[in-house]
């Protein structure tokens, strides 16, 4: 099949056309081949299996980070600059690293308090800066988008630090 080859590059108007069985190739192997996508046989982007995406964040992150919330206390000047760097006021931990259950591929839920000229990139760029200091997975959560009734669990379980 032409887009399981990844010396072949695929027009996006045929990925987009052949994106039914791309994925369906994918199902059925996991392993199966990138796809490479681009305009004038110049290569732009990679389409690959989940499980392949996943392995390579993991290599690009250096491996799973210690993410304890002793650890992040001794962090918590860089922490906090990062987030000072990118319009955050507050940082908090939420979830499975309150109780020591993070498992090796879980993310690291972190609640933040943007200041009032942060914006959406901003909050894409810290998570990104903590993954790389932290070698894992982040999950941002902005606060102000919590219902104060719905998510009233996660906003009393938070630890700030």
């Amino acid at each position: 099949m032409w887009y399981s080859n990844p010396d072949v590059i695929v027009s996006v108007a045929d990925a987009r056309e052949n994106f039914s069985k791309i994925l369906k190739t994918f199902r059925a192997d996991p392993n199966a081949l990138p796809v490479v996508l681009g305009a004038h046989r110049k290569p732009e982007a990679v389409i690959v299996p989940y499980k392949e995406y996943m392995a390579g964040r993991k290599v690009l992150l250096g491996g799973v980070g210690n993410v304890s919330m002793e650890a992040l206390g001794e962090m918590s000047d860089v922490l906090h600059k990062l987030a000072a760097m990118n319009n955050i006021d507050e940082l908090a931990i939420f979830g499975p690293a309150l109780t020591d259950s993070l498992g090796e591929d879980d993310a690291l839920d972190m609640l933040v308090g943007p200041n009032p000229s942060a914006t959406y990139f901003d909050l894409v760029q810290f998570a990104t800066e903590m993954e790389l200091v932290l070698r894992r997975f982040v999950n941002v959560v902005n606060r102000d988008g919590l219902h104060p009734i719905a998510d009233a669990h996660t906003l009393e379980e938070a630890v700030y630090i």
